[in-house]
């Protein structure tokens, strides 16, 4: 039975993704162009890892990478056989499927009384989170291990969270979160039961370094986190890095996620703290979506995270209050085998007694008391059609606000960058210039794209720009002032400073492309619609101008000019 639930899920959810990730042709977010392409990379390598050249002014040179997405990368190799773009679609729509699923199993695996009623908002409360959900990045699959790990976490199985940390490191980089999980099981068994337990955060903690010391990139792997934390953990960022990292305004988030912040502020005014030792579980979930509301308030990207553990937060929370309303068939409670354990199926349970009848023993005997009086059942019935007529209007509001949330989704991926946008740049640098040839890219984030279509040249920054900062600062300086056109003749710069022969860049870059024509030391090879690719003019070529400070070599040449 359960199994066919879970099947029917998984179809519905599919249906879900699917509708949503094909609402456009572009691989969602820029990272997914990288991220297939790598793939292909690594299965034509393979057994070897294949090698990384394409960013070596950055912290992600050579001597330095470290695939800190290894496991998603060998994940997605099997689409990465015919299309990669569809490769790549495909992969965000069942990744994202199954991570959705997970936190529905679950529901599944406790019975939860009408878990099919909680699969809805499950999918539908958010549309951000809809939206990231359809990119083909980690944190699909991280919703998965999340989920799974909840469980294991409840029912304390050491090993298999060790296991799962372990396996979260080689997956992507946020696997402190299921540290930080173990962390919240921890502190809702000394608040609920007043013990103290450690042994969920020491298998997390035991699985995670084993993770980071049998890496293929050790040592490199901890240095690179080291990095990792000193950038993104700080109060303001040295450069202004991908939007993802900022949070979001109020009001967008309380209007993208109205569905999830009502069932979440719901399930806070039913939750029954004189109550939290019955039942561990609404408690773990509502420090963990508590946790995840406030990273989320702090950076926009933890909101494919927070609406899901809401919605499982208030399943565990207001399901037994609405069995009280809809009581199932009495059946005796099931025996459980720890103390966290407890029945949430919402049945009405009959307590183990010895007798189920109650007596009045006196002098004369014992004899039978009849049961008080109940309501009488037109007041019953009267209750009832009250709840439920309220019941399905609020319920047809969320409906209508959850359907809203999926054509949002599927509006935003369809506006998203036409795939081809960097096809003809990419393909004529691979064509005309010497592999590893450094291009100077104007854009940090137009790095995957260029990367999907060529991947013999180097580049000045890609997929993060504090990458190039933390390397050299005073060339990320340099390097933004010559992007946002404040260089005059930013020609010997580029050729002299970044050894690089040829520019690429949107079309969209206006000042940039403004002190470009003004300067005259450049000569366009190429151009269409969406990009440009420049030649950067020697020093004794008509209309270039000199160099303000001229240096005696002329770094990163190629061996051909056009």
């Amino acid at each position: 039975m359960r199994s066919l639930q879970m099947f029917a899920a998984l179809i519905l959810i599919g249906a879900v993704m699917m509708r949503i990730e094909f609402a456009g042709p572009a691989i969602l977010d820029n990272d997914g162009y990288y991220h297939i392409r790598w793939s292909k990379l690594l299965r034509e390598s393979a057994p070897h890892l294949p090698k990384f050249t394409n960013l070596p002014l950055t912290t992600l040179s050579e001597d330095r990478y470290v695939d800190h997405h290894f496991l998603f990368h060998v994940l997605l190799i099997p689409f990465t056989f015919g299309d990669l773009r569809l490769g790549a679609k495909l992969a965000a729509a069942l990744f994202s499927t199954l991570g959705i699923a997970m936190c529905f199993w679950v529901l599944v695996a406790y019975q939860v009384r009408f878990r099919w009623l909680w699969l809805v908002p499950l999918v539908a409360s958010s549309e951000p989170f809809l939206y990231r959900m359809a990119m083909t990045r980690d944190p699909s699959l991280s919703l998965l291990v999340l989920g799974l790990g909840s469980y294991i976490i409840l029912e304390r199985r050491w090993v298999l969270l060790g296991i799962l940390g372990f396996i979260f490191v080689w997956l992507y980089s946020l696997f402190p979160l299921l540290f930080a999980f173990a962390c919240a099981y921890t502190v809702a068994l000394y608040i609920g039961q007043r013990r103290v337990d450690l042994r969920a955060p020491l298998a997390a903690f035991v699985g995670i370094g084993a993770g980071l010391f049998v890496n293929p990139y050790f040592p490199k792997n901890i240095t690179l986190l080291i990095e990792h934390v000193k950038m993104k953990l700080s109060s303001t960022y040295a450069v202004d890095v991908g939007v993802e990292w900022y949070p979001y305004e109020t009001w967008t988030i309380l209007a993208g996620s109205a569905v999830a912040f009502v069932i979440f502020f719901v399930a806070l005014l039913a939750f029954d703290f004189r109550h939290r030792s019955e039942d561990i579980k609404p408690l773990f979930f509502l420090i963990v979506s508590s946790m995840l509301l406030l990273i989320a308030f702090k950076s926009r990207r933890f909101i494919e995270y927070w609406p899901p553990f809401a919605v499982l937060f208030a399943a565990f929370t207001i399901t037994p209050r609405l069995s009280r309303v809809f009581p199932g068939k009495p059946r005796l409670r099931r025996r459980e085998r720890d103390p966290d354990a407890s029945d949430v199926t919402g049945g009405a349970a009959v307590p183990d007694q010895r007798c189920a009848v109650p007596v009045r023993v006196g002098a004369g005997g014992p004899a039978d008391v009849s049961p008080p009086t109940a309501p009488g059942w037109r007041t019953s019935a009267r209750d009832l059609i009250i709840v439920a007529i309220a019941a399905a209007l609020i319920t047809q509001v969320l409906v209508l606000g959850m359907i809203s949330n999926i054509e949002e989704a599927g509006k935003e991926v369809a506006t998203e960058q036409d795939p081809s946008a960097f096809e003809g740049a990419g393909h004529w640098l691979a064509e005309h210039t010497a592999p590893g040839s450094m291009v100077f890219n104007t854009d940090w984030d137009e790095f995957p794209m260029l990367f999907y279509y060529d991947t013999a040249n180097s580049y000045i920054v890609g997929l993060d720009p504090t990458y190039l900062y933390d390397r050299d600062h005073d060339m990320w300086k340099e390097y933004a002032e010559i992007t946002l056109g404040n260089v005059e003749n930013p020609g010997p710069a580029i050729r002299e400073r970044f050894g690089a022969n040829y520019v690429v860049t949107a079309n969209a870059h206006s000042d940039f492309m403004d002190t470009v024509e003004q300067s005259g030391g450049f000569e366009k090879v190429f151009s269409d619609q969406y990009t440009t690719v420049l030649r950067v003019k020697g020093p004794g070529e008509t209309g270039a101008k000199p160099a303000d400070k001229p240096d005696d070599s002329d770094a990163g040449d190629d061996d051909e000019d056009n």
